[in-house]
């Protein structure tokens, strides 16, 4: 499962609401009624809900929130009802079974204390955002996990290029010098924004060039940012366009 955060549901479902357990809440509730009991009277009046198994049904709880609800309830079990051993753990467990699916959302969950609430209406809506965003983290980590499997990123090819006397092997001694250098990117266009912002105009061009075209050949199955066309070999051919074009009889004629 993913990590998400409920701005990323918010922000794409604006009707969707977003509160929180007041400080003292756990403090000040009786042993005599469950915790989860209590939560969801306590959220039922929160929003005005009429239908408590509504509320049930359209609020989900973040896992450090649900933790903290698991941990008190095993608590009063504990020290209110004298709960032991098995028949504690018994309990708990059926805590978890009753109540454990609030935490999800598909395939990911909220890592703080956040509710999230959202009407019945916009469930589907919901469904199709969280699997969205799960779709995009599963792929990011089979990427990473590729490029993991299949060797160095750009930065530390780079750095084992130190010792080249030609153009690549120049740019990979400023990179080694340079400890804000960006490690972990690993896009053409963010390498070469990141030397424009340190360096004058053009200075690192030509190396930044070679030293992708070489390092997409020994990894070419990396991923680039420009939809399939990479920018060092665009760079390229439109230099050797310049330099077919300055060659022709008619432009040495001008």
């Amino acid at each position: 499962m993913y990590t998400i955060t409920t701005e990323q549901i918010t922000n794409s479902l604006p009707e969707a609401s977003v509160t929180y357990l007041p400080a003292n809440w756990l403090v000040s509730l009786s042993p005599d009624q469950p915790i989860f009991t209590a939560f969801y009277q306590w959220l039922q009046n929160t929003t005005g809900k009429p239908d408590l198994q509504k509320v049930r049904n359209t609020t989900f709880i973040g896992k450090s929130l649900f933790k903290k609800l698991v941990q008190a309830e095993r608590t009063r079990l504990r020290t209110h009802l004298g709960y032991r051993g098995d028949h504690l753990d018994e309990n708990v467990a059926w805590v978890l079974l009753e109540y454990s699916s609030a935490t999800s959302l598909g395939n990911c969950y909220f890592r703080d204390e956040s509710i999230l609430t959202i009407s019945l209406s916009n469930l589907k809506k919901l469904k199709e955002l969280v699997d969205d965003i799960f779709q995009q983290k599963r792929q990011q980590h089979i990427s990473r996990i590729k490029a993991a499997a299949e060797g160095h990123n750009f930065y530390t090819w780079m750095i084992a290029q130190t010792d080249r006397p030609d153009e690549v092997g120049e740019l990979a001694r400023y990179m080694e010098l340079d400890v804000f250098w960006p490690g972990r990117t690993d896009t053409f266009e963010e390498i070469k924004g990141y030397l424009s912002s340190q360096t004058p105009k053009g200075l690192f061009d030509r190396e930044l060039s070679k030293a992708w075209l070489e390092y997409l050949q020994q990894y070419p199955k990396r991923s680039l940012d420009t939809g399939g066309v990479d920018p060092a070999q665009k760079q390229e051919k439109r230099s050797q366009g310049i330099q077919a074009k300055i060659s022709s009889p008619h432009w040495q004629a001008v």
